[in-house]
């Protein structure tokens, strides 16, 4: 705004000077009345013999009339937003279910929330997505939703009828089925967000966090308190953390001695591993129906894979026909997976998302609530709006 009435007030009038040289064959093509008009107003301030006192009073009032405009948003008076919202004719449906969760229980709650979507009238139609992503969209240019390939992720893509026959906005109808889909979602263990399509530039979220700390415990320990923060916040809604659930990991240990031993062959014990829970082929059928070769697959059913003790007791041929089970042959560790690091010009960082709706529906005021009670919340840290931190080690 500042860089705005520098423009306006100091650039403009500097350049129309050099450009706009007056002529000597300038007609005069003002009407009486404008002409007096003008000179009654302009001339206080350039042939009165006040003219300095009334030109720092004009410079003094318009001073007043910038902190009168600066005031207004702070005391909610006129409530301050970066872009008003648009009227769009669609919006989408973001679910994101534990990880390890499976397909056919994503697809599940998924329906489940068409069924509520169902109701709204203004919806024309809709698209599921389990365990893919919708085709991208202005949104996931930003977001990167083309990378939601796992089977816990979900999308719909919801199409709503013309703006034409319909009453309501688009803002409106998401901000009404949201409170009814994240009841749903929560309900399964999941979580959901309601993602409109924005009238300018997409953004990660309308209100976007970054943790940055010393090490990845630090790190860690922050981010979920500052999620709890924005979760009791009014009118803050999908909340969520860029962080993946703590989950474990089985490492097969195979002991290469007795195997040696025994006259098994160590790639006999790894294929059969890959075989039956990596869903590696055992050969392909060639066909002359099918332009690529199909791959044939022998595998352990899901239930087995859950604990892999029907993996273990799978029985394997040595180089003397002597048959072993796995479990002589393999140990099985279960130990925590390493969490991803994300980071933001090369410094490594968490980041916790969230959007706001209610009355004032302004992510700015959401935002500066959240700031000011981080110290009530006993978060005494530094915030940083415009930049990154010099020195992420503090």
């Amino acid at each position: 705004m500042l860089i705005s009435l520098i423009i306006a007030f100091v650039l403009t009038p500097w350049l129309a000077r050099i450009l706009l040289k007056e002529r000597s064959d300038h007609k005069e093509e003002v009407s009486s009345k404008q002409s007096a008009f003008f000179r009654k107003v302009m001339s206080p301030f350039v042939v009165s013999r006040v003219q300095k006192r009334n030109r720092l009073l004009l410079g003094v009032g318009v001073l007043v009339a910038i902190a009168v405009s600066m005031w207004l948003p702070v005391q909610q008076l006129v409530v301050m937003k970066m872009l008003p919202f648009d009227n769009k004719s669609e919006f989408q449906v973001i679910l994101d279910m534990p990880e390890g969760n499976s397909l056919e229980r994503t697809q599940r709650v998924l329906f489940e929330l068409s069924d509520a979507l169902n109701d709204v009238e203004e919806v024309r139609d809709y698209q599921i997505y389990a365990g893919t992503a919708a085709p991208i969209n202005f949104n996931g240019l930003v977001r990167h939703y083309f990378m939601r390939q796992a089977p816990e992720k979900g999308d719909i893509q919801v199409n709503l009828v013309d703006k034409s026959e319909r009453a309501r906005s688009s803002h409106e109808i998401a901000v009404e089925v949201r409170p009814k889909l994240v009841e749903i979602a929560q309900k399964f263990g999941g979580k959901v967000k309601v993602v409109e399509v924005p009238p300018g530039p997409p953004v990660w979220s309308p209100i976007l966090a970054e943790v940055y700390g010393p090490t990845q415990q630090v790190r860690e320990q922050a981010a979920l308190q500052l999620r709890e923060i924005f979760r009791e916040t009014d009118d803050i809604v999908d909340v969520d953390l860029y962080l993946p659930e703590a989950h474990q990991k089985w490492q097969v240990v195979i002991d290469r001695s007795k195997a040696s031993r025994l006259g098994v062959a160590y790639s006999s014990i790894v294929d059969s591993l890959a075989t039956a829970v990596g869903r590696k082929p055992v050969s392909y059928l060639h066909s002359e129906q099918s332009k690529y070769p199909i791959p044939i697959q022998i595998q352990a059913k899901e239930s087995a894979k859950v604990r892999l003790e029907q993996v273990m007791n799978m029985k394997i041929n040595s180089a003397s026909g002597t048959q072993y089970i796995l479990a002589d042959l393999i140990k099985v560790r279960e130990q925590a997976m390493d969490n991803y690091i994300v980071h933001k010009n090369l410094v490594p960082m968490i980041m916790i998302v969230g959007d706001m709706t209610g009355e004032l529906d302004s992510p700015l005021y959401g935002m500066a609530d959240i700031s000011a009670s981080l110290s009530d919340k006993g978060m005494d840290v530094e915030q940083y709006f415009v930049n990154q931190p010099q020195d992420s080690k503090a």
